[in-house]
């Protein structure tokens, strides 16, 4: 069956059993549905265009068949930072920080730890220290 619906609108809700004003509206156009405004999955008050609250899993395999960590992300596939085209599990374009005290480049197959101009396959601004 292939019947669409008319737009909807989602209201706050109003005083004396009105409406209140529109925060959300879906539009189905060519099989797919749009929404205008913000969406919340487990919240109420969503502050970005997509929030999510507690565990998400995406992928084919992995939604509905893995239980994501805790506030946590599972991704079944690739996923690009930077990038549309991601050719590794991650695949990050440009500079990457890996933590606030860590810093990690790779720039035309050299690897710098602590700056973003290795000199060498492998250059470490600082002490380097082993096992």
């Amino acid at each position: 069956m292939s019947e669409f619906f008319d737009d909807v609108n989602f209201y706050n809700g109003g005083s004396s059993g009105a409406p209140g004003p529109v925060f959300a509206a879906l539009l189905p156009t060519a099989g797919k549905a749009y929404v205008l405004g913000n969406v919340g999955v487990g919240t109420i008050n969503p502050q970005n265009a997509l929030d999510v609250e507690g565990a998400l899993a995406v992928g084919a395999s992995y939604s509905g068949s893995f239980a994501a960590p805790a506030n946590g992300l599972i991704v079944e596939g690739n996923v690009g930072i930077g990038t549309n085209t991601p050719g590794a599990k991650l695949d990050v374009a440009g500079t990457m920080q890996v933590s606030q005290s860590a810093f990690l480049s790779v720039a035309g197959g050299s690897v710098g730890v602590g700056t973003n101009a290795p000199g060498a396959k492998l250059d470490v601004a600082g002490t380097a220290g082993s096992g």
